[in-house]
């Protein structure tokens, strides 16, 4: 219910601030490392679209906030075969954004990104994820109305949920993902 409340207080709050928005769609190129794979998991590609509102605070500074649906996929090894793994967030983010030569804009911030269902084909004990902060940075480019936006983002903190040991942790990486976005202004 919690996170609910805080979709939805987003979402309103966006639309009394904003004086523009974009739809987006595009794709993730994402690695997670879990626990008890983590030196056979490998990249994989997801799929991102979502909206953002964006207002100007001084010159060419503008706040971004955005609302995505983010899937983040990995192949596993698992008995001798790959198996693809995919973890379905919402994602929050508030960016500070520089437009320059009216076209091109640079950007960075912080998202939180809220687990929504995890998918493991066939692995019968869920490699359990959990939600993130993650930081960002980016680039946009618009011709007109359209624009393509490629993006990084990195994970605050280690995904894998349960029994892990401190001395393990040194091991196991945060969340690192790619990705390339078209969207369109209103």
């Amino acid at each position: 219910m919690k996170k609910i409340f805080v979709i939805l207080f987003f979402i309103y709050s966006l639309n009394i601030f904003c004086d523009n928005y974009e739809l987006k769609g595009g794709v993730s190129y994402s690695k997670i490392k879990l626990k008890n794979y983590e030196n056979t998991s490998y990249y994989d590609m997801g799929k991102v679209f979502g909206i953002s509102k964006q207002f100007n605070i001084i010159n060419n500074f503008y706040i971004q906030g955005e609302l995505l649906f983010n899937q983040k996929k990995v192949y596993i090894e698992y008995n001798e075969s790959k198996i693809n793994t995919s973890f379905n967030f919402i994602e929050f983010g508030l960016f500070l954004k520089y437009i320059f030569f009216d076209s091109v804009s640079i950007y960075s911030g912080f998202a939180a990104d809220y687990l929504l269902f995890e998918y493991s084909g066939e692995i019968s004990s869920n490699p359990q994820c959990q939600d993130d902060k993650v930081f960002i940075t980016g680039i946009n480019y618009y011709f007109d109305k359209f624009g393509i936006d490629l993006r990084y983002s990195k994970g605050l903190k280690i995904l894998a949920k349960s029994g892990i040991e401190p001395n393990e942790m040194e091991h196991l990486q945060k969340s690192q993902q790619f990705l390339i976005m078209f969207g369109y202004k209103f």
